[in-house]
């Protein structure tokens, strides 16, 4: 694994944190990639405690995995856990959406700018800002659950938080998906902006679960031989 020198600023293990986390999110570093602790701290010139360090941040991540005896990975969705994380989502983001709290004014401006942000990121070139995109979207979805107040629901949600960045970011979408996406987060808000819960809920599910066919569709090619 070659790596680039490290720069001489801030703390050893985040330095060595940026590079392996920029290197995955870019798609060098791809999903089930072994990450060799005493290989990349030769490669750097370093001991193994900065690494290790490194890999432990990557790991709060959710974007590397340990496996006993065999060592630190890069992060692989198996198409279980796709289905099971959807079936979460579909269950709190949908119940979530349809109740009033979801339809205040301030939430659906948000929802709207988010929308707008996504429009503009998805105008930069292919893959210019995936964690920056991912970001956007992991935001859109997590305002209806978190207009609700409940700091208890929140932090459960909060829970699948790495395992939807690395569908974002390690599972990258090919147009025209990207695009339909877009298009599909547009009814949401307008059903919401005009006080239509069981509409904003149906749109809602109709987006979960075409990105789940599509996530679904990814994880299979990338485990294909």
């Amino acid at each position: 694994m070659e790596l680039e020198a490290l720069a001489s600023i801030g703390r050893l293990s985040d330095r060595i944190y940026a590079i392996l986390k920029g290197k995955i999110l870019q798609g060098s570093l791809p999903p089930d990639e072994h990450l060799p602790l005493e290989q990349i701290a030769r490669n750097l010139g370093v001991s193994t405690t900065p690494v290790r360090d490194a890999l432990n941040l990557l790991a709060a991540d959710g974007l590397v995995e340990w496996i006993p005896r065999r060592g630190a990975f890069v992060t692989k969705l198996s198409l279980q856990t796709v289905e099971e994380v959807f079936q979460i989502r579909e269950f709190l983001e949908c119940a979530a959406i349809e109740l009033p709290p979801a339809r205040e004014p301030q939430v659906v401006a948000e929802m709207q700018r988010l929308v707008e942000q996504m429009v503009a990121a998805l105008a930069r070139p292919a893959d210019d800002d995936v964690a920056g995109y991912g970001a956007l979207e992991l935001r859109f979805h997590t305002m209806p659950v978190a207009s609700l107040g409940n700091a208890r629901l929140m932090a459960f949600y909060a829970s699948l938080a790495s395992l939807m960045t690395i569908s974002f970011v390690l599972y990258h979408f090919p147009e025209p998906r990207r695009s339909q996406a877009i298009e599909e987060h547009r009814p949401i808000v307008a059903a919401l902006r005009r006080g239509d819960g069981h509409g904003a809920r149906e749109a809602l599910c109709h987006h979960l679960r075409n990105s789940r066919e599509a996530l679904a569709e990814r994880v299979s090619q990338a485990t294909t031989p």
